[in-house]
């Protein structure tokens, strides 16, 4: 394996979503919930979703529903939220400056921490899911299947705190960089910006790897020497470069998944990058969505956020 994914029990933990600290919930009992869903149907779903709770934002920890139908209305809610949030923020703002709003940070992690919770919760997935249609169901079912995926093939750790973190570069500079590599490589920009998510979430996290591996595409120097192209290991312009380097000699973009394969040795790790990297194509507000979503540790005593608002 030329590439570690340094934070595999990390970044992982950090694509899908979450719902808080503490232990991993459990799976819910068929109940009532299971009632509830099973009279419920898409299009009840998008008739008891309402703009009104866009209105605030949710607060980092709000509560995350057990109930299919209500955690379906939920998530339809919050996704069409976060669009217009972004929307708003292409047109009065500047990604390539600024920060992302608050409003677009809160309901991105909030839209996370239901993904995750679905990853980890499939009986609740398997009843909420088919509630939703159209984009926002095949954005979910995307989503929750690759956390899950990813979910496949980590381990819990003891000590999240050895994690050093920072703040990624905006996302228009990145986005502009992951441009400049496709021009020049030939690698989709999209498929730059998952791996980039999916190693570091986009150079928030900043500790090297047990294996070695460092920078925000996650080099083992060796592989830096010989793709780097004399950059810097740990500047993201540089790595972005370096990783469309290494993935264009290993088949992108003719063979994407051989190229991600001798990327991360994981067919899970493959088929997570792809379902990210297909998602952005689909809708360019995916990009700004992930870039929003948050670091979280899958820990031995449960899932822990370590970046984001309220810490």
């Amino acid at each position: 394996m030329k590439f570690a994914l340094a934070w595999l029990t990390l970044a992982t933990a950090s694509v899908a979503c979450s719902s808080g600290s503490g232990p991993a919930p459990r799976a819910v009992r068929a109940s009532s919930p299971a009632r509830m869903a099973s009279s419920a149907s898409p299009a009840d779903i998008e008739s008891r979703a309402t703009p009104t709770a866009a209105v605030t934002p949710p607060s980092p920890d709000a509560p995350i529903s057990r109930d299919p139908s209500t955690l379906a209305v939920t998530l339809v809610e919050t996704t069409e939220a976060l669009n217009r949030s972004i929307d708003s923020w292409m047109r009065q703002g500047d990604p390539s400056k600024d920060t992302a709003p608050l409003d677009v940070v809160l309901r991105a992690l909030y839209q996370q921490r239901i993904y995750r919770f679905l990853a980890q919760n499939r009986t609740l997935a398997e009843r909420t899911l088919p509630l939703l249609r159209g984009r926002v169901r095949a954005e979910a079912l995307a989503n929750v299947t690759a956390a899950r995926e990813l979910f496949s093939i980590v381990r819990p750790i003891s000590r999240p705190s050895r994690f050093r973190t920072g703040p990624p570069k905006p996302a228009g500079v990145l986005l502009r960089w992951f441009r400049q590599a496709e021009r020049r490589f030939g690698v989709d920009w999209e498929l730059l910006a998952a791996v980039m998510y999916v190693e570091s979430k986009f150079g928030r996290v900043r500790s090297t790897s047990t294996a070695g591996a460092q920078g925000p595409m996650q080099f083992i120097p060796s592989t830096w020497s010989a793709y780097g192209m004399g950059g810097d290991i740990h500047e993201p312009h540089d790595a972005i470069m370096g990783a469309a380097n290494y993935l264009r000699r290993s088949g992108s973009p003719s063979n994407d998944r051989r190229a991600l394969f001798a990327y991360n040795h994981a067919e899970a790790y493959v088929n997570a990058v792809l379902r990210y990297a297909n998602q952005m194509k689909r809708d360019h507000r995916s990009y700004f969505a992930y870039y929003s979503w948050q670091v979280f540790v899958l820990t031995t005593s449960g899932d822990r956020r370590i970046t984001g608002p309220g810490l």
